[in-house]
């Protein structure tokens, strides 16, 4: 079943919900949020005043309400058959909590899905793609303004990654109020309901204080701050680069310490650094050119490990520093990650 419906979901989903989608990736979401916030620091001067509203959702698999869920499947087009195979997948669960060691009588759940059923992403993205239909329906309204990059670029409203919703309209109380309104309509019709202390609102360089100040007193939201991440980046900079994604440093630390009392051999620490240290950096540098003093501290880690067993101990190389670095044809094949 979910292999039949991952070929119509790109047919049924907006362009704008990229998780489980064919031809889109979850880097796309993260450049068009890191333009926008780019766009709203260097417009000091401009007239129009934006905001971004990040939210986070609760529980958002569990939460999905399974009579609008099939009245989703429904209004697609699909066919009653298939609506009652899914609906017999979803509503024939029992569960069970394990209670000071022992199992509690089996209970059934009255909404949700379950996380890692091959099913379930494609059935949360056709559900929120309610989402998509109320924005559309406000901003052909002339409810909900939008952003605009520049004169050339399409409205920008929102960008979904499954549950992981970003919003953007104008800054002032009236369409704070109207994206509030289309978030408890969306919450009212699918289940979903989002945590008000995880979402964060950000706004352009040329906001007062005093607005800032009242749309955060209104939606009840945070405001931004210089550690929130979007979809695992971070999405303001610090004073520089280096500081920013010393975090991937600190990953990688963390990792090779939690392996460091094990007694591995050279072959046991190259699997070790080629399938899971060296992809810990990957996901960024598909995105982002990294520092050169920031991949050479991350090779020095990486060399220390083969070597010593330890990123913080270095010792002695028994071959040139090259070898470790070259193709397997004549060293070991670690990537030196500046050249990756």
């Amino acid at each position: 079943m979910a292999t039949h419906l991952k070929i119509w979901t790109p047919d049924l989903i907006s362009e704008l919900q990229t998780a489980f989608t064919g031809g889109l990736l979850i880097q796309d979401n993260v450049i068009i949020v890191h333009e926008a916030l780019h766009h709203f620091k260097n417009h000091k001067r401009r007239r129009r005043r934006d905001m971004m509203l990040k939210l986070d959702m609760k529980k958002a698999y569990d939460m999905v309400d399974w009579e609008c869920l099939e009245t989703m499947l429904k209004k697609y087009g699909f066919d009653d058959r298939w609506c009652r195979w899914v609906s017999s997948c979803i509503r024939t669960i029992n569960f069970s909590i394990l209670f000071n060691g022992e199992a509690t009588e089996e209970f059934n759940p009255s909404r949700g899905i379950r996380q890692g059923d091959p099913l379930s992403p494609f059935l949360f993205i056709l559900m929120s793609n309610s989402l998509t239909f109320l924005i559309d329906k406000a901003v052909s309204q002339n409810q909900l303004k939008g952003i605009r990059l520049n004169a050339r670029c399409p409205i920008l409203t929102h960008c979904l990654f499954a549950d992981d919703t970003v919003i953007f309209g104008k800054a002032d109380l009236q369409e704070a109020e109207k994206i509030l309104d289309l978030i408890r309509e969306y919450g009212t019709i699918t289940g979903q309901e989002v945590n008000i202390n995880k979402s964060s609102v950000f706004f352009s360089a040329n906001v007062p204080e005093v607005d800032k100040a009242a749309i955060i007193g209104h939606i009840g939201f945070a405001s931004s701050n210089c550690h929130t991440k979007y979809l695992g980046v971070p999405m303001e900079w610090g004073n520089s680069k280096k500081e920013t994604f010393q975090f991937l440093i600190q990953r990688m630390e963390k990792m090779g310490e939690a392996w460091k009392s094990l007694l591995l051999s050279h072959g046991g620490k190259e699997v070790l650094l080629k399938a899971v240290i060296q992809a810990i950096p990957s996901y960024i540098m598909y995105l982002f050119n990294l520092p050169v003093n920031l991949t050479k501290k991350m090779d020095s880690l990486l060399t220390n490990f083969f070597w010593s067993g330890s990123m913080q101990k270095s010792t002695m190389h028994w071959c040139r520093k090259e070898i470790p670095c070259a193709p397997k044809a004549g060293g070991i094949g670690i990537l030196k990650l500046q050249r990756f």
